[in-house]
């Protein structure tokens, strides 16, 4: 009986991997350790942030449930027709600038010109963006 050859890219006999050690060189070693260390500075770094976030948020709840504690029916009214007015207000301004968007890519693909230009080329306005495909 033959013995089927090792491979000796990956160091598998019979699908096991193999218990020996994977050594690099101070240099190769150096180079891993400055790289993780980045990344994990990156990750620190982004957690942190999150977690002001999140405490920045808390603390702002809890500010806004500790003033509509204080506030009689008709002033938490009020500042329910408010919050609504404002989302309404941000949920047009998204939609118009939806909008504009799908005009200007319309303008974009009628002149023949790829709809990547879009952010060069987008306007307040239909007129403004005429204006900056001219």
């Amino acid at each position: 009986m033959s013995e089927e050859p090792k491979n000796p890219e990956t160091n598998l006999e019979d699908g096991k991997q193999s218990d020996e050690p994977v050594t690099f060189t101070d240099e190769q070693q150096a180079k891993i350790d400055e790289l993780i260390g980045q990344q994990h500075a990156k990750w620190s770094k982004k957690l942190d942030q999150q977690q002001a976030d999140f405490k920045q948020q808390l603390a702002d709840t809890q500010k806004q449930a500790e003033e509509r504690a204080k506030m009689t029916a008709e002033q938490k009214a009020e500042a329910d027709r408010k919050q609504r007015e404002a989302e309404i207000t941000k949920q047009n301004q998204e939609l118009a600038t939806q909008i504009q968007e799908y005009k200007t890519k319309s303008m974009l693909l009628d002149k023949g010109i790829s709809p990547d230009m879009l952010p060069l080329v987008m306007g307040a306005d239909e007129d403004s963006t005429s204006d900056n495909l001219g």
